[in-house]
């Protein structure tokens, strides 16, 4: 398929009753249909459901792109709707961009609201694009825009139609609702930005929310040429374990740190992709809110890294029994006994110390000493490019 941009014809702009921007084509029909298409067979939804709204949702940057629909993630592509909208609004965003799809059903809706940013950490500019090939105003799903928070001062109705698009500044004033859908389904894609001026914009790095294509070059030190490293990295990214905190940072810094030092002992790649989503699904000590599917994880790191990292976080590595060529652990949350071999054992090991290391500079210099003094003692599990931290 040709190289996909966002076309923007027609263009409306409105101040009233806040700022937005109405754009009745924004792609090529056969692009248009190719996204249609995706979401209506195989795109993977979570239902999500609050006291004003109920939708089925999925995050595209951690979806299966088909090849006919990966300019949707592509770097010139958003950077297009990006720079439409920071001309339009006067503003300049950062470098965070989520994609993400909304399915409504019959039945479901959004109640008036107004996404405030100012008490939110909500994005604070959204462009949605509307893929519904067959919509009549009988279907329901209509976007409405509110004079206040009041369902009867209705400023304006849109049709969700196949192609448009709808951009628009979040404030105290952007009041807006979704009718119920009657009949079929109703689909869209929202792109969202952040002002980079806005008070509440997290100054985190690297820069938060980096999407498939974009600004992978800030991370430091890593090849950014690996396409599976990358592939990686977007993955992390599109979970949002940038906002996770962990230690005296975020948990993306401390997953990329442990990867790093894994990668300079010179540890083999499944070691060191397994130390990059080594407490993804959550440790004893460590809790992590997100369920995260195992085979997605797979599909990125591999399943032997996706062992290990299963392995590291569901089971004791500290309290083990040794006999012969096998190693025997606890299960955290079952108590359940498994048994690996001996070389998958000083893997988890290593992984466990490279994750350490990464905190030492936030430890006590008698929590350091008690790690390397517990690490010393099964020095005959670990390589020697670690033996140089050991007592």
């Amino acid at each position: 398929m040709k190289e996909q941009h966002v076309n923007f014809k027609d263009i409306e702009y409105c101040d009233i009753p806040f700022k937005y921007l109405i754009c009745q084509e924004v792609l090529n029909k056969e692009s248009a249909n190719c996204l249609f298409n995706w979401l209506d067979t195989e795109v993977s939804w979570r239902l999500h459901t609050e006291f004003f709204f109920e939708q089925y949702e999925s995050n595209l940057l951690s979806e299966n792109i088909p090849k006919e629909c990966k300019f949707l993630v592509n770097n010139e592509f958003i950077q297009s709707i990006k720079i439409q909208l920071q001309n339009t609004f006067k503003v300049e965003f950062d470098r965070r961009v989520n994609i993400s799809a909304h399915k409504f059903i019959c039945g479901q809706g959004v109640g008036i609201h107004n996404d405030n940013p100012l008490n939110e950490e909500y994005e604070t500019h959204r462009f949605i694009l509307n893929l519904n090939p067959d919509f009549q105003d009988s279907y329901g799903g209509h976007l409405v825009f509110f004079n206040s928070n009041n369902e009867s001062d209705f400023n304006r109705i849109f049709r969700p139609i196949h192609n448009s698009g709808i951009g628009f500044e979040a404030s105290q004033n952007s009041y807006h609702a979704v009718s119920n859908v009657h009949k079929s389904e109703r689909y869209s894609i929202v792109f969202s930005f952040w002002n980079i001026n806005h008070p509440k914009s997290p100054k985190l790095e690297p820069t938060s929310g980096v999407n498939q294509e974009l600004n992978l070059d800030l991370i430091d030190n890593i090849d950014i040429d690996d396409l599976k490293l990358k592939k990686s990295i977007e993955f992390l990214f599109s979970i949002e374990f940038y906002k996770v905190k962990h230690s005296d940072n975020n948990l993306f810094e401390h997953l990329l740190g442990t990867y790093k030092i894994l990668k300079q002992a010179g540890c083999p790649d499944d070691v060191c992709y397994a130390g990059l989503f080594h407490s993804i699904y959550g440790t004893k000590n460590f809790a992590i809110s997100k369920i995260i599917e195992r085979n997605k994880v797979k599909e990125v790191i591999g399943k032997s890294s996706e062992d290990l990292v299963w392995l590291y976080c569901k089971y004791n590595l500290r309290n083990f029994n040794e006999s012969e060529n096998v190693i025997q652990l606890d299960s955290f949350e079952t108590g359940k006994k498994t048994i690996i071999d001996k070389d998958i054992f000083s893997q988890l090991l290593e992984l466990d110390f490279a994750n350490s290391i990464e905190q030492f500079r936030i430890l006590s210099d008698e929590e350091i000493v008690e790690e390397l003094q517990y690490f010393s003692k099964l020095k005959g599990f670990i390589s020697y490019p670690f033996h140089k931290y050991l007592i």
